[in-house]
C-alpha cells in the first residue's frame, strides 16, 4: 500500500510540482505584474496545500537575495483567512452562524499568516469562495511587487512587518486583497435563511467544559499549533452536537493544552478519538480507554 501511495499518486504530484516550480523560475525575468499574478493565485488558491508550497517555497528559498518575492507572496498568504474575515463581518447575514464563528478565528490566523483559516469557507462553497480568493491573492501579490516591498523573513501576515521593508506597501497590499477577497464573495454569495443559518439546530455546539459530563473525548494537535487543531476540534465539536453526542476536546495548540481531559473524564467516556499529525502529548492517559486514531 505505501509503495502505491508513492508511486502512483506521490510521483506525479512530485512531477508535477517540478513542473510548476521550473515554470516560476522561467518568468523570474518577466514583468512583475505577470509574476505576481501566477504567484498570488497559486498561494491563494489551495491554502497551504501543494500549489500554494510551490509558490511559497519559491520564494522563500530566494528570501536572502530576492526578499521582494516574499513581499508580494506574504501578502497573498494571509488575504484568504482576512478577506473571508472582513466578508463575514460585513455581510453576516450570508454566512451561516458557524462560518461567522469561522471567520472570527479567520482573522486571527490570517494576521500571523496562515492561510489555512480560509478552508472551512472554501471547502463549504468552493464554487464562490476559491475565485475570490484568488483575486484577493493577484491583487495583494502584485501590489506588493509595484510598491517594491522587501520582506526579509520566510513566512506572511502582519507579524513579519518588523523585518518588512516598505510596511505601507504591504499594508496597502494586505488590505486592497482582503476588500477584493469580501466583496467578491459577498456579491457570489446568497443571504442564508435563518434555518439554513442555524444549521438545522438550535443548540450550540461546543466542547463539554466540566468533568466527567461526556460521551466521547478527542484531542488535536498539528503541527503549527494554530490552524488544523482548532479547526478539527470545531469540525468533531459539529458532529457531535449533530448526532446528539457530547465531547470533550482537549486541543495541544500553540497555546499549549486547553480543555485538559482528566482522570474522571476518561473513566466516564467510551472512547476517545485522537485527530493529529504530530504526536500526542501524554498519550500514557488513554491506556485505559478505546482509542480512535485518525491521523
Amino acid at each position: 500500500t505505501c509503495g502505491a501511495v508513492m508511486w502512483v499518486i506521490g510521483a506525479p504530484i512530485a512531477s508535477a510540482m517540478t513542473t510548476m516550480n521550473e515554470v516560476l523560475t522561467g518568468m523570474a525575468g518577466s514583468g512583475k505584474v505577470m509574476l505576481g499574478t501566477v504567484l498570488g493565485a497559486m498561494t491563494a488558491f489551495d491554502m497551504g496545500g501543494p500549489i500554494n508550497k510551490v509558490a511559497t517555497l519559491f520564494a522563500q528559498t530566494q528570501v536572502n537575495t530576492q526578499p521582494w518575492l516574499m513581499g508580494g507572496v506574504g501578502i497573498a498568504i494571509c488575504t484568504p483567512p482576512l478577506g473571508m474575515a472582513l466578508a463575514t463581518f460585513l455581510a453576516p447575514s450570508k454566512f451561516k452562524r458557524d462560518e461567522r464563528e469561522a471567520g472570527k478565528a479567520a482573522g486571527i490566523m490570517g494576521m500571523i499568516g496562515i492561510s489555512e483559516g480560509a478552508i472551512p469557507f472554501a471547502a463549504g462553497d468552493p464554487a464562490r469562495v476559491l475565485p475570490a480568493i484568488v483575486a484577493g491573492g493577484i491583487v495583494g501579490n502584485v501590489i506588493g511587487f509595484m510598491f517594491h516591498v522587501m520582506n526579509h523573513a520566510p513566512w506572511g501576515g502582519w507579524i513579519v512587518l518588523p523585518v518588512v521593508d516598505g510596511k505601507i506597501g504591504y499594508i496597502i497590499g494586505t488590505i486592497a486583497g482582503s476588500v477584493t477577497t469580501a466583496l467578491i464573495v459577498i456579491a457570489l454569495k446568497k443571504a442564508v435563511t435563518e434555518d439554513e443559518s442555524y444549521t438545522g439546530h438550535s443548540q450550540v455546539y461546543g466542547s463539554v467544559q466540566g468533568e466527567g459530563e461526556a460521551d466521547v473525548l478527542a484531542v488535536t494537535s498539528c503541527p503549527s499549533g494554530v490552524a488544523h487543531t482548532f479547526l478539527a476540534a470545531k469540525s468533531l465539536e459539529k458532529a457531535a452536537c449533530a448526532l446528539g453526542i457530547k465531547i470533550k476536546v482537549e486541543t495541544q495548540g500553540a497555546n499549549g493544552v486547553i480543555n485538559r481531559i482528566t482522570e474522571k473524564d476518561i473513566e466516564k467516556a467510551k472512547f476517545v478519538i485522537f485527530a493529529h499529525d504530530v504526536a500526542i502529548k501524554e498519550p500514557e492517559r488513554f491506556r485505559k480507554i478505546k482509542v480512535l486514531d485518525v491521523t
